[in-house]
């Protein structure tokens, strides 16, 4: 029993950094229907700036978060240059996942260079040092910053969609953006804007996750990996789908991991994927055509 709660709370505080990272993959889904297979790279350039900024310079939290989230909108527009023009110039159907897969590469290779950040695992204190019981359940304070942060990150892009002029035009561009464009919406601009939200989102959780685990490199494949299965299990095009498909992933990896022997979390939790795709292609929460 005690096993299971100590699963549970570990389950919820990874589950949440899933969430921001398939809320992410959403955000772009939204408005360019691409998955942006890149996604993951923002983390690990959030948990490495994140490194750079609190442990290096010494940074006060807040103040690191906000030089983060500045950082991952600019990178999240370099990537909508990357990934955009090259598929505006192609013809071919599927060219989104060649460029994504390259955005990708480069941004892993230059992070990894050896004047940069190399191929070295840089450890982050948790934001506050310390665990508490909850039951029979030991809970780090740095588990529960998560999920707060995470949590207002969530209800702040719900207020930006439905109270902010840029959040209705974002939607609006996701709901067809031919008739955005010709309302006199910026549809280019919203795109470059949902690029940057993702980012910012992304690099977020990256600075969330990285004291939990090792900040290096090569941190972006497997999160961003199990950030795309939570928003296929979600359902693309669902926020509250991303939601709830992080959850899953992070109760379900979290629980594996716990009771059965090494390597089998990832296991189930792509196995997960798989049968989902089979049963329910739209995910649980998602609308049909969206694949």
């Amino acid at each position: 029993m005690t096993v299971f709660w100590q699963a549970l709370a570990s389950g919820i505080a990874v589950g949440v950094v899933y969430a921001l990272i398939a809320l992410g993959f959403n955000i772009i889904f939204q408005t360019t229907r691409i998955i942006n297979f890149a996604q993951g790279e923002f983390v690990m350039i959030g948990a490495l700036v994140g490194y750079t900024l609190t442990v290096v310079l010494g940074w006060p939290i807040v103040l690191a978060l906000a030089g983060v989230a500045l950082i991952s909108a600019l990178v999240g527009i370099v990537s909508e240059r990357l990934i955009m023009l090259p598929i505006q110039r192609s013809s071919y159907r599927y060219s989104w996942i060649i460029t994504t897969l390259a955005v990708a590469i480069i941004f892993r290779n230059l992070m990894g260079a050896e004047w940069l950040y190399g191929r070295e695992d840089y450890r982050v204190p948790p934001l506050i040092p310390g665990v508490f019981f909850v039951g029979p359940a030991v809970v780090a304070y740095q588990q529960v910053i998560i999920l707060v942060i995470a949590v207002i990150l969530l209800i702040l892009i719900e207020v930006f969609y439905r109270r902010t002029f840029f959040g209705k035009a974002i939607r609006a561009t996701a709901f067809n953006y031919n008739i955005a464009g010709l309302m006199g919406i910026p549809v280019p601009m919203m795109i470059r804007l949902s690029f940057a939200l993702s980012a910012v989102l992304s690099g977020i959780a990256g600075v969330l996750v990285a004291p939990l685990i090792f900040a290096n490199v090569s941190m972006g494949i497997l999160i961003g990996l199990k950030g795309f299965v939570a928003i296929i299990l979600g359902g693309l095009g669902s926020p509250r789908g991303a939601v709830i498909g992080g959850l899953i992933v992070g109760l379900l990896d979290t629980s594996v991991r716990a009771l059965a022997p090494e390597g089998w979390g990832n296991f189930i939790v792509f196995g997960v994927l798989a049968l989902v795709l089979l049963i329910r292609p739209t995910g649980l929460f998602g609308k049909p055509g969206a694949h």
